[in-house]
């Protein structure tokens, strides 16, 4: 349950959103829009994503980093990945994968 967690596109304010009523199922995945519209529901989020690079943070409710990923300019069809899945490596990969496992990065 990610109620109360906190996702971030600036370091210097990590509470800058604060997650709804959001719940990952074991084993599984959720797609959250970075599309400033959250209007849409609880998965759309108050910021949108810089092509031209930023930061991107996940907080607990207590303020305690979970994940930061900073990057740089991105190109179109472009994704940031961590392979394998929650491993310690992050990738840029031209094959998205949302909603779904990233694979082991072969």
């Amino acid at each position: 349950d990610l109620s109360g967690w906190f996702i971030t596109d600036d370091l210097a304010n990590t509470e800058k959103h604060i997650l709804g009523a959001i719940t990952v199922p074991a084993g599984g995945f959720v797609l959250l829009w970075a599309d400033d519209d959250i209007l849409d529901g609880d998965e759309h989020l108050s910021f949108k994503l810089s092509g031209d690079g930023e930061d991107l943070a996940l907080y607990t409710p207590e303020g305690v980093a979970v994940d930061e990923l900073t990057y740089q300019a991105q190109t179109t069809d472009q994704s940031a990945a961590r392979f394998p899945d929650g491993g310690e490596t992050w990738a840029i990969t031209d094959a998205p994968t949302p909603g779904a496992t990233n694979g082991d990065g072969t």
